[in-house]
């Protein structure tokens, strides 16, 4: 009976000792697994980092060689109309653009007025023009300032800049739901402004944003040199 006892304890004891043999490889393969795994999960995190600072990287490329496509075609002329017409081209291919405006500024009457507007794609022919004082006027908010305004849903963000209704042209302004109003300058002094709208929200991204504001102070030369000799002329 004691020898069967202890044949027994013994068979036991292997058993036990098999049970935690099989747990120990099953841990070490779980933790392998998960090593594995982490391993591939920092990759992929890593391929999608590099491929996403490669896209970035030819993104600014070409964004470069844009501005210097347009800052040259823009700088080729001295006809003020013709210069505004073509940064209204060069800009309306980069993004949506249901409304163009170029502004500029009299320091001596203290006013704002828009020299070219494009409303859905055709030329506004009537100007406006209004006092930087305008509680209503995002152009004269603007060349107050000296800071852009980027609206990107005008229902909820008016209320920040505007005491009442956007007001252009004379009347309520269109219903545009996104706007970017950058000032121009030459040196430290403000000259006036440029704004594209659109009809929808949201409708400029990062990217687009920055481009404008690259090409700010091309487009203030631009109408600086076309308007001096405008005058000379």
């Amino acid at each position: 009976a004691a020898n069967v006892k202890s044949i027994s304890d013994l068979k036991s004891s292997k058993q036990r000792a098999i049970i935690l043999v099989v747990l120990i490889i099953l841990l070490l393969v779980i933790i392998f697994t998960t090593f594995i795994y982490r391993s591939l999960g920092i990759r992929k995190k890593q391929n999608k980092l590099i491929e996403n600072q490669k896209a970035a990287i030819e993104s600014s490329y070409k964004n470069l060689a844009l501005l210097n496509t347009i800052s040259n075609e823009i700088t080729s002329s001295l006809n003020l109309v013709s210069v505004m017409e073509l940064i209204y081209k060069n800009v309306s291919s980069l993004m949506n653009v249901s409304f163009f405006i170029i502004s500029t500024y009299d320091e001596k009457e203290n006013s704002v007025e828009i020299k070219y507007s494009v409303k859905y794609g055709k030329v506004v022919e009537e100007e406006f023009k209004t006092s930087i004082l305008n509680p209503n006027s995002y152009i004269a908010k603007t060349i107050q300032s000296k800071k852009e305004i980027i609206i990107l849903d005008e229902d909820t963000e008016r209320k920040y800049f505007l005491e009442g209704p956007s007001i252009l042209h004379g009347k309520e302004d269109v219903n545009t739901k996104s706007h970017i109003f950058i000032p121009l300058f030459i040196k430290d002094k403000v000259i006036g402004l440029f704004s594209v709208q659109s009809l929808n929200k949201q409708a400029y991204d990062t990217t687009q944003i920055e481009i404008l504001r690259s090409l700010a102070p091309v487009i203030a030369v631009a109408l600086s040199n076309a308007e001096a000799y405008h005058k000379l002329d």
